[in-house]
């Protein structure tokens, strides 16, 4: 039968790719232990109350009240709360006067028909098969709750399902036909850190867009839709974050926050990016990096662009920031390789003929001598590191790096060295020189960012335009 109506599922991020629960069906949730089940299906019972005033009920065969409550607590949901207003109750079935399906179904019917919630939890279904005596019962259990709790009473119900290490199946392979829909929960684990993966095999009477994606647990639970293409209107000038006599910050808070107040002045940064980030998704985290530099002191800003990326595009780039057209020709100089060049340029644009390592680093030298001298400041240096290395090769782009990270911390200003990934032999040598190492990375379509050094959580990437600007706000990942 397929569902005519779907009632949301109040957890946030859920409901836009998918377009709620089937009204008074069954929801079946599934994972390993330590997946976020619990998390997940009280985050369903919780907001139903806060946002859309429908009451809750959870049955727990494994946990008390009191575990429940202060877990739930400790993760953003107040259930204690809840229960004060009459839109919770907890129930535990740790104990039954009597084993086998019978004696469940109906202290569960009862206590059901009397609580009359519009969102049941029943935690869990494989808890709940211990108490069988006859593997037959399984069957009898599942039809008898779907006809007598779920559908007679209208109430839209989530049962979990552990999902045993080394198993594949959910359950006992008949419970998926009987749900309307099927939500598996996985934990993944890349470079040492946790992430979190929703994966939607089965939505009965809706079609599933976004079949995998990616959630978190910090603050109850939040599912991460796939980053749409960035489009970005700008109606206010980038605020710059304050900075200090030793730090200069990031122009993002969480990350000044994780990498131990900003960075310390004279560093060298490596931005590591996947292939296959657009322009726009990785200039959303370099951004602020680069604006609040400028923008805090007036200082300037030395580009030689990545691979793929022309001075044009540098220009407008800057613009989006609240960097005017007058201020351009005093702030800003991009490099450009005198072999891609083919029209007249502005002023502010550097002809550059690559020679040696040693040459082109004493014409970059002359051109910063002379925007200290104009501004009274160091500049910023950008470098694309897989142009450089398409001019120089590794040995030589290695031997400007050596020469960069010794003449930034000379001056206490900031580089950011950004590498694509195209040359990853390299990367590894890189990696020492840099005081701080940074990562992005696609899953699933969401955009994670974390350090390597030093050593952060992964964080979700969101665009944040609240501020008339753009800027990320950074989502850890629990």
């Amino acid at each position: 039968m397929v569902p005519s109506v779907f009632v949301p599922s109040g957890i946030n991020g859920l409901d836009a790719i998918i377009p709620g629960f089937p009204k008074g069906d069954l929801i079946i949730v599934a994972g390993r232990p330590g997946t976020g089940k619990t998390v997940f299906s009280a985050s369903f019972i919780y907001n139903g109350a806060v946002k859309y005033g429908e009451k809750g009920l959870y049955i727990s065969l494994s946990e008390s009240r009191e575990s429940f409550l202060q877990n739930m607590k400790s993760l953003g949901l107040n259930f204690e709360e809840l229960e004060k207003r009459g839109l919770f109750e907890f129930v535990e079935f740790l104990t039954l006067r009597e084993e086998g399906s019978r004696s469940l179904l109906s202290e569960m019917v009862s206590i059901v028909e009397e609580s009359k919630p519009k969102r049941l939890v029943i935690d869990s279904f494989s808890a709940a098969v211990h108490h069988f005596k006859d593997p037959r019962e399984i069957r009898v259990f599942l039809h008898t709750l779907f006809s007598k709790v779920i559908k007679r009473l209208n109430c839209t119900t989530i049962l979990i399902e552990e999902i045993p290490y080394g198993e594949s199946r959910i359950g006992y392979g008949f419970e998926e036909f009987v749900a309307s829909a099927i939500i598996i929960l996985r934990l993944r684990f890349i470079e040492g850190r946790l992430i979190r993966e929703l994966t939607i095999p089965k939505l009965r009477g809706a079609r599933i867009k976004v079949p995998v994606t990616c959630f978190t647990i910090h603050d109850g639970v939040t599912v991460f839709s796939p980053q749409k293409p960035i489009e970005v209107v700008m109606f206010n000038r980038f605020q710059p974050l304050p900075e200090t006599a030793q730090r200069y910050s990031t122009g993002i808070k969480q990350l000044d926050e994780a990498i131990g107040g900003g960075i310390k002045r004279g560093s060298t940064v490596l931005v590591e990016v996947d292939p296959e980030l657009t322009y726009e998704q990785y200039h959303l985290v370099v951004d602020p990096i680069m604006s609040n530099y400028v923008f805090s002191a007036n200082r300037p800003l030395l580009v030689i662009p990545s691979a793929g990326v022309s001075w044009e595009d540098v220009v407008e780039h800057v613009k989006k920031w609240g960097i005017t057209e007058d201020m351009i020709p005093k702030l800003i100089r991009v490099v450009e390789p005198i072999k891609e060049i083919y029209e007249e340029l502005p002023p502010f644009v550097v002809a550059w003929e690559p020679s040696s390592p040693e040459k082109d680093f004493e014409k970059l030298i002359e051109l910063e001598n002379s925007l200290i001298e104009s501004t009274q400041h160091p500049p910023l240096r950008f470098i694309g590191v897989d142009r450089v290395i398409h001019y120089h090769g590794p040995e030589g782009a290695l031997t400007l790096a050596n020469l960069d990270v010794t003449r930034t911390r000379k001056l206490g200003s900031l580089t950011i060295w950004l590498s694509k990934g195209i040359y990853p032999e390299l990367l590894k040598r890189l990696i020492p020189l840099a005081s701080i190492h940074l990562k992005l990375i696609d899953r699933n379509g969401c955009l994670i960012l974390y350090g390597l050094k030093p050593r952060t959580d992964f964080y979700f990437v969101e665009l944040d335009e609240s501020k008339g600007y753009p800027i990320p706000r950074l989502i850890p990942i629990k």
